[in-house]
């Protein structure tokens, strides 16, 4: 399984698990985000992942988004093409928010959503997964999750 800072990764493996709260922290995979910036995480062989705080008064929302790298498309079946996203899940201080709608797009869409209602000082926790068929006529699986802790 390849690892991103994410962690992202991608494999040919089995149905992904299902979600739950981080128990303990993944380390390295920990961000900090202030109101209203942004961050960009990008290993240069499998995607970059955009989150954004944005902040209105009492609460807010972070924005995502997740593109595929070239590199990471060209394992794809080029007869198949299509991704299906499972729908980003989340949590707000260990307690699990509404996740995400499931997309089935081509490998170039720019997969986003939002987490509305998050505060300041909120840890989020989020997870989603991503599945196609790889050139060798295997199901992969790309898993993008990690922490967040908001700051003012």
């Amino acid at each position: 399984m390849l690892m991103l800072t994410t962690p992202v990764a991608f494999a040919a493996e089995p149905s992904a698990p299902a979600a739950a709260p981080l128990e303990r922290e993944l380390v390295g995979f920990v961000d900090t985000l202030t109101c209203g910036q942004d961050i960009q995480k990008d290993d240069g062989a499998t995607g970059t992942l955009s989150l954004r705080f944005e902040c209105f008064g009492d609460s807010g929302r972070i924005t995502w988004g997740f593109k595929m790298s070239p590199q990471l498309r060209a394992l794809m079946a080029p007869a198949v093409g299509s991704v299906s996203e499972d729908g980003m899940i989340w949590f707000t201080n260990g307690v699990r928010q509404p996740k995400n709608a499931p997309h089935l797009e081509d490998g170039t869409y720019f997969f986003h959503g939002t987490l509305p209602g998050v505060r300041a000082n909120d840890k989020i926790d989020y997870q989603d997964y991503y599945e196609c068929r790889t050139a060798d006529g295997h199901k992969g699986t790309l898993a993008v999750a990690g922490s967040l802790y908001l700051k003012p």
